[in-house]
């Protein structure tokens, strides 16, 4: 299994590659709304705005002049792998 620092040292089509294969995700190959993103995390779209307020979540793009907020799959699937934990009283890294 590749560390974090592998995976941060990828081209970045491979390191998208490899976090697909690692969580075995269809990638849609383009930027995903807060619903499609909620539901690769497994979390309320209220939870990605709240995340978002707190800046406790995944990297979002916000597009100029409107409230169009898009995930790109890489900073979703990234966030999920920099999130694993081997106990409960892990801090987050």
């Amino acid at each position: 299994m590749l560390t974090l620092e592998d995976l941060k040292q990828l081209p970045p089509a491979e390191r998208l590659a490899a976090l697909a294969a690692y969580f075995s995700y269809p990638l849609k190959n383009r930027m995903l709304d807060s619903w499609e993103a909620a539901a690769l995390l497994g979390l309320s779209e209220t939870t990605m705005r709240i995340n978002r307020i707190k800046g406790t979540g995944p990297k979002f793009i916000k597009l100029p002049g409107g409230r169009l907020v898009r995930y790109a799959e890489m900073d979703l699937l990234l966030y999920l792998y920099e999130s694993r934990r081997q106990s409960t009283s892990e801090n987050a890294a």
